[in-house]
């Protein structure tokens, strides 16, 4: 599951019983839901701000991804072209399995553009979508 966060590595998780995703507008703080009357296409053009997403370490981030884009699209993930014409999903899910404590840890992020989006993975299990 992948929460709505900030850049700065804040997050909320969904206490609204409702499950799914949720994306908090990092300017007017609205909360947009995929049952939300705004449209996918309204979100993408009018998006000025990031939307950022924290994933599950138990997630692969592959299909963390694939999940955010579809979410901020409001598009179903299997209509999204393959992660793999964008990048390894094979190679990111590696890279993202690296240690995260002690001596080993290593900070980075990743950018890439899939699905109309550049999309910045890190160390920290954030997604940051930008249009």
């Amino acid at each position: 599951m992948i929460r709505p966060g900030t850049e700065d590595g804040n997050s909320r998780s969904d206490t609204s019983g409702r499950g799914g995703l949720e994306t908090e507008s990092a300017t007017t703080g609205a909360v947009e839901t995929p049952g939300s009357a705004v449209s996918p296409d309204h979100l993408k053009s009018t998006a000025e701000a990031p939307l950022a997403y924290t994933f599950d370490p138990e997630e692969t981030p592959a299909q963390a991804i694939i999940d955010a884009v579809a979410a901020a699209d409001g598009r179903d993930p299997l209509s999204l072209p393959p992660l793999f014409d964008a990048i390894d999903p094979d190679a990111l899910n590696g890279l993202v399995a690296q240690p995260r404590s002690g001596s080993a840890r290593r900070s980075w992020a990743l950018s890439f553009e899939y699905g109309g989006w550049l999309v910045t993975v890190d160390a920290n299990h954030q997604i940051v979508l930008e249009p």
